[in-house]
């Protein structure tokens, strides 16, 4: 076997083993809380994805354990009630009431970072929002985190919302494929025109996050999510059978539309604070710009090269985008008729 087939035979067996994987689409493990203090302590509402459920006997002594909250004089007692079926979809809602001595209260939580160190739990707390993640579990309530704290953190969230879920590095994959073509004859060109189209994403998403977030519009999730997983199928399929597509920063900006929808929902479930979510908003979608860029220098000079190989379509190109095609419609059908069918390829 010659090394230029053995490196497509390996690149493509990478793929297969990646998506062999238990995939979240854009989800990801992420769990959405609400704290507001109250006489005697703090009340909490909690929403955490099913998934994470699914493997614990006793769900309520398994939260217990993750999610705490401590004064000078001593731990909070607490009382917990659940599950529910949460506002999103395949998620579990719970209601926490903490007991605590007369002192300032520190809420901490670790939920689902024991199953995988990146999960995130966002939080409006006292009017602020607020990620927990591996690094920043503790948040003493009352003293709300700088201007700068807050952006940064939302910086972060917006760049691992890309990069931690697969539909949105699929459909990015997606649009690196169809540009290769023009990525082999004129690689400065083509390079340009798909920054222009990953930002043409970031300003669709910005647009319709801001709108939901604040309230003005907004989408039922189901159906935002599906739309999100037919766009991956559309894109995928198009690239078979048009060697040069063209429209890509029409329908990028159009996913992008759709997909601001989709993360603001969850955003408006959690409640929060209208007070600075204009800049937090931004910072947001500033992360998501600059993970998208980072996946696509990645990628780009990878691509350049394997399109001048003559196996490139035959081997590359056609199992990556059939594969890509496959479980976005897979995602479709589960999002688009609430199927629970094949968990393994996530939701």
């Amino acid at each position: 076997m010659s090394d230029n087939r053995r490196f497509a035979t390996l690149a493509c067996g990478a793929a297969l083993l990646a998506l062999a994987q238990p995939s979240w689409a854009h989800s990801g493990l992420h769990s959405y809380c609400t704290v507001r203090e109250v006489a005697g302590g703090l009340q909490v509402e909690l929403e955490v994805p099913a998934r994470l459920l699914a493997q614990e006997r006793q769900p309520l002594l398994e939260l217990e354990g993750h999610v705490r909250a401590t004064t000078p004089s001593g731990e909070c007692t607490l009382a917990a009630h659940g599950p529910a079926p949460g506002v999103r979809p395949e998620s579990r809602r719970f209601e926490l009431d903490f007991a605590c001595p007369e002192a300032p209260v520190t809420f901490s939580t670790d939920y689902g970072m024991d199953v995988d160190r990146t999960a995130e739990v966002v939080c409006a707390i006292g009017g602020h929002a607020h990620v927990f993640r591996d690094g920043a579990l503790d948040y003493v309530v009352g003293t709300p985190p700088s201007l700068r704290q807050q952006l940064a953190s939302f910086v972060r969230l917006g760049a691992l919302h890309v990069l931690g879920g697969l539909d949105h590095v699929l459909f990015v994959l997606s649009l690196l494929l169809g540009a290769a073509g023009a990525a082999a004859r004129a690689p400065r060109v083509a390079l340009r025109h798909l920054v222009g189209i990953v930002s043409g994403f970031t300003l669709g998403h910005s647009v319709t996050l801001s709108v939901a977030a604040l309230g003005i519009f907004a989408l039922p999730p189901a159906l935002t999510e599906s739309l999100i997983a037919l766009s991956i199928v559309t894109i995928a399929l198009q690239n078979l059978f048009d060697a040069n597509p063209r429209g890509r920063a029409g329908v990028s900006a159009l996913f992008g539309l759709v997909h601001g929808f989709g993360f603001a929902s969850a955003l408006v479930a959690i409640g929060l604070p209208r007070s600075g979510i204009v800049p937090t908003l931004l910072a947001f979608n500033v992360g998501i710009e600059l993970a998208q860029l980072a996946l696509l220098l990645a990628c780009f000079p990878l691509l350049v090269w394997a399109r001048r190989q003559p196996w490139f379509r035959a081997r590359l190109l056609v199992p990556a985008c059939c594969l890509i095609a496959g479980l976005a419609a897979v995602w479709f059908v589960k999002r688009a008729f609430g199927l629970a069918f094949l968990p393994w390829l996530g939701s």
